[in-house]
């Protein structure tokens, strides 16, 4: 990824949205030579208030570190199969920390051009206690967003 290389940011969850807004952005990226970063935030309950701290797993239960890893394998599984066969500079992130942060940290990190989200993700649960992380970052940046259903 070169500097004047244009950058697509795809927050990814593993839900059928967001694995759609991935296939958006490398269609879109096949007809303009941009490079994708795909990006995975790796949840953990407490991290929105403060109770756990983000970038690590110190003092967490082994058994939830490793259900952690696997999702995260899975979903960078599902990547590489929808990226298979394109000739496309794609890079996979994750960290342990709330969606939000982490795609506003990137967002500032990276400068994309579009930034690509499914509209819904895999907990409506977790939309309704702690905020739907697509409608927060909408109104938090000023990058152009494209929502996909």
């Amino acid at each position: 990824m070169s500097d004047k290389t244009p950058v697509l940011l795809v927050g990814i969850d593993g839900s059928d949205c967001s694995l759609r807004a991935l296939d958006m952005a490398l269609e879109y990226a096949e007809g303009s030579g941009a490079s994708v970063i795909c990006a995975y935030a790796m949840w953990l309950p407490g991290l929105e208030m403060g109770i756990v701290q983000a970038g690590g797993y110190a003092g967490l239960p082994e058994d939830y570190v490793r259900m952690n890893e696997e999702d995260k394998d899975r979903i960078f599984a599902k990547i590489d199969t929808r990226c298979e066969g394109r000739n496309l500079d794609i890079t996979k992130l994750s960290d342990i920390a709330a969606p939000v942060v982490y795609l506003q940290n990137l967002i500032e990190k990276y400068r994309p051009k579009i930034l690509f989200l499914g509209k819904q993700g895999r907990s409506a649960l977790g939309d309704i206690l702690v905020g739907s992380v697509s409608n927060k970052l909408v109104h938090k940046t000023a990058t152009p967003v494209l929502l996909v259903p």
